[in-house]
Order: structure tokens, then sequence, then C-alpha cells
């Protein structure tokens, strides 16, 4: 009766760590078995018994008298018994070590699924928009077909040309402005998202999220998106911290499951630095139960809204254990993982990066680093490099990888959905 107590109280705890994180760290260890006794010891530890008791038998015989019964009982009988007691106890605690270990692993096993598709539960990008020199919706493609890379330009007239890349906007205004140049891409944005803020789309909580890296500040920001969305009410606006984006994605996930999540990434410069980029990116993400509800469906179908599933993000330092499960997060999807996006990677680890994915398995075909393409896009690189995935992925059937470093490295999939198709 014990260890079935055991088992249902790992099933327990396993239950609870279940409902924490996504992080098989926490699961208790598989149990293995431990080597035991050959057969011939048995033979052997009855010849030692037997060994034993003629022993003691004969000091005994010698300073007392003792029947020929007892004589033959101390020499066979009692250690055929002792030893078979000791024999039939040790095979009990072994059949009994056996299911014990076999139910903890398969225990360990049925946890390990669970958490592995829970882990697979993506959210799904119904609106992608990325804003780079490179303009609109179009930096995948000259990066992936033109070969698109950072230019030497002058920041200012009369200034020392370096390699930099800035916003082109339609309209000439100064890089100084960053508030009227937010303003433009706004006012820009709103009629771009205009279609997901009515039917049926309004009829659910929409959450704003700031990823903002520029020199405008917070209540600024949002003064102008209230000024520019007067007439929508969200359900909440915030800001994220761009050292923890990749994190934010990881616990919306688990949070929220039938809302929608606007998150604006914002990166500007007055004077740009050394190969530094700027990037408006917004993306507009749901949950599968958002997607199963009826009007939702209608509505993607009728706008023939290409689907794009951004799957959990990996983060940590240890290189294997991150790409292991940042892939296997996007292992559900049956497309095969051919390109890898690396925004704001230190060099050192882009080879270990690509050793370790090779030793798992995947060999890649197209690897885009975005410091040499649109630029350094500061702490906003972790969206700017999901939203570049997400467009290129809108005309690819392969996964993207999406590599970038913040804190720690942080591995994300993202693919073509086909969960409406």
């Amino acid at each position: 009766m014990l260890d079935v107590a055991v088992y249902y109280l790992l099933h327990y705890l396993m239950w609870g760590l279940n409902k924490v994180a996504i992080d098989f760290a926490l699961l208790p260890e598989r149990k293995t078995l431990p080597k035991f006794p050959h057969w011939w010891i048995w033979p052997l530890l009855l010849v030692v018994f037997v060994i034993i008791g003629t022993t003691i038998t004969f000091f005994i015989s010698i300073n007392h008298t003792i029947s020929n019964n007892w004589f033959l009982g101390g020499i066979v009988f009692i250690p055929l018994l002792f030893w078979a007691v000791v024999s039939s106890f040790w095979l009990y605690c072994v059949q009994n070590l056996k299911r014990y270990t076999i139910g903890w692993n398969k225990l360990y096993d049925t946890q390990y699924a669970q958490m592995t598709e829970l882990g697979q539960q993506p959210l799904y990008v119904i609106f992608n928009g990325l804003y780079t020199e490179q303009g609109y919706q179009d930096t995948a493609r000259k990066i992936t077909q033109e070969g698109a890379f950072l230019q030497s330009k002058e920041p200012l007239q009369g200034t020392q040309a370096i390699l930099h890349a800035k916003l082109a906007l339609e309209e000439p205004i100064k890089s100084s402005a960053i508030d009227i140049r937010v303003s433009y891409l706004l006012e820009r944005f709103y009629k771009q998202i205009a279609a997901f803020l009515d039917e049926p789309w309004h009829k659910y909580p929409l959450h704003v999220r700031f990823c903002l890296d520029s020199q405008l500040d917070q209540k600024h920001l949002q003064a102008l998106w209230k000024k520019q969305f007067s007439t929508y009410q969200f359900a909440s606006i915030g800001f994220i911290d761009p050292a923890q984006s990749s994190q934010f994605i990881d616990t919306w996930i688990d949070d929220e499951n039938e809302a929608l999540l606007l998150v604006v990434s914002l990166h500007l410069f007055d004077f740009p630095q050394e190969k530094e980029g700027e990037a408006f990116s917004a993306l507009l993400l749901a949950s599968e139960s958002l997607l199963s509800k009826p009007l939702v469906k209608q509505a993607i179908k009728s706008q023939a809204i290409p689907l794009v599933s951004l799957h959990r993000p990996e983060i940590g330092q240890e290189l294997d254990k991150v790409i292991h499960n940042g892939v296997l997060w996007g292992a559900k999807e049956e497309a095969e993982l051919n390109t890898i996006w690396y925004s704001h990677i230190e060099p050192e680890l882009i080879p270990k990066i690509a050793t370790t994915l090779n030793e798992q398995g995947t060999t890649l075909k197209n690897i885009y680093h975005l410091d040499n393409t649109i630029g350094h896009t500061g702490n906003c690189g972790y969206f700017t490099a999901v939203a570049l995935a997400i467009e290129h992925a809108q005309n690819s059937e392969d996964k993207q990888l999406v590599v970038c470093q913040e804190n720690e490295v942080s591995v994300s999939v993202v693919v073509k959905s086909k969960l409406l198709s």
C-alpha cells in the first residue's frame, strides 16, 4: 500500500508542477532499477547458510547432547528455512521496487507528454505589420530574394557615413521630431488595423502592450495612442519590459485564453549608432480557443487571413536545452525547419547554435542576420525578428526559427498554420 500512496502523491505533486510553468526541470527524474545479484548468488548463499548452520550445530553438539533429528535440522532444515525466508523477502522487495519504478516512470512519461502538449500550444498571428527601411510588409522578400543588406550613408548631411537603417517614411520628417514620426506611424497603422476593431473582433477583450525603445517616454506614447484610437475602448494598455519580451509571450500563452493581444514594438533614434536600424512592428495574437468561435472562424475565412503560429519561446543559457525545447514546442507542425533568423546574437554563439542544431538533427538551408540586413533594433530585437519571420512564413511552407539574445538566449518557432485550412 505504501508504494501506491507514494505513486498518487507523486501524481498530485506533478500535477501541481504542471500548473506552475512549462519546465521539464521541475519534474522529478526517471527512476532506473539497480543491478540485482546474479542467479548464482542464491545457491552460493544457501551453501553459506548450510556451512554456518553446520558449524553452529557442531559446536553445540560438543557441549550438549542433541538428537539426530535436531542435528539434521541444524545442518539442513534450519539453514534452508532461513535461506527461504531471506530469498522470499528479497524477491518481495525486488518485485515492489520494479512495480514502483515502472509506475513512477509511467507517470513521468504521462506528465512529460502532458507538459509537452501544453507547451506546444501556440498563439496565432491574425495580423502582422512590419515597417523598416525596406518598406512596409516587404522586408522579408527583399532580404530572402534580393539579398538586402545595411548600407553605409550619412545620418545627417555633413556627418560621417555609417552603416544604419532609417524608417522609409513617405513624408520628410526630421529624425529628431520623434513624436511627429510616431504620430505618422500610428495614423498609418490605424488604417491597417481598423478592420480588426469591428465585427466580430470587438466582442472580445483586446489588450495592448507596447515594447518601446526610443527617446519618447511611455506617457507621451500612450497619449498619442489614445488620441489616434480615441473611439475604441481597450481592455488594458501597458508596457513590456524590453529586456523580457520573449518571457512576456511565454507567460501570456498560459494566462490568456479568449482575449486578443496587440503587441506594438517601436525602435526609433534621432542619431544612429553603427549597424543600428529603426523598426515598427505590430502583432495581433489570439489563442486557439478564441479562433474556434464560429464568428471568428467565419471572419478569418471570409477575409482570407493567413494564419501563422507563434510557438512558445524557450529561454535560458544552456544552448542544448534551449534549442531542444524551443524546437520541441514547434514540433507539432509537420513543416520542415529550414530557416533561422538571428537577432542581437553574440558572434561566438552562432557556430555553437548551428552545431547544436546539427547534432539534434536539423540542417539549416537559410540563415539571416537581422543586424546585417535591417540593423540592430535595440531592445525591440525579439519582436522585430518575430515579425520578420511571420512575414516570411506567410509565403513559405517551411518553419522559421527565431533566435534572439536578451538577458538570455530565446528560441521560438514560427510557421504557417493549417488550423482552419
